[in-house]
């Protein structure tokens, strides 16, 4: 039960990290003005994905506890990649100051980031390592 709701926490943080995404490509991050790398970005985009998708896995083997902390691993990097950008924007002090009000593309592109959205996406991210853990030691 607590493996199933961190899937649902896990692909809930999958969705809100594809707005930022979005968000992140839109206003030019991959080719524009940015402080994050586009290997950094990308890179935790991907292994987020992949422990979502290990996940599923686990789930799927009948809670084998392999996968399950092979799982948490994944998802821990994830978390930690995660954390390199979000802190760094934070200190910035760029709390998704400009929305789509920058039509000219002047400020970098991580700053039309909506609050919310980052600190949901972070929120579900973590809270689906944490959930696992706390699946694997009970069984």
């Amino acid at each position: 039960m607590v493996s199933a709701i961190a899937l649902v926490a896990g692909v809930s943080a999958v969705i809100a990290g594809s707005l930022l995404l979005r968000t992140w490509i839109r206003h030019g991050g991959a080719s524009g003005t940015t402080h994050f790398k586009r290997v950094q970005i990308l890179g935790h985009a991907s292994v987020g994905i992949l422990g979502v998708i290990l996940l599923i896995v686990h789930l799927a083997a009948i809670q084998d506890p392999r996968w399950g902390w092979t799982t948490v691993v994944v998802l821990f990097t994830a978390s930690a990649l995660g954390a390199t950008m979000y802190l760094p924007w934070w200190r910035r002090g760029r709390k998704g100051l400009y929305g789509d009000n920058d039509p000219a593309g002047f400020y970098p592109a991580e700053d039309h980031f909506p609050m919310r959205t980052v600190l949901i996406h972070g929120g579900f991210a973590d809270l689906t390592w944490i959930l696992l853990i706390i699946a694997l030691l009970v069984t």
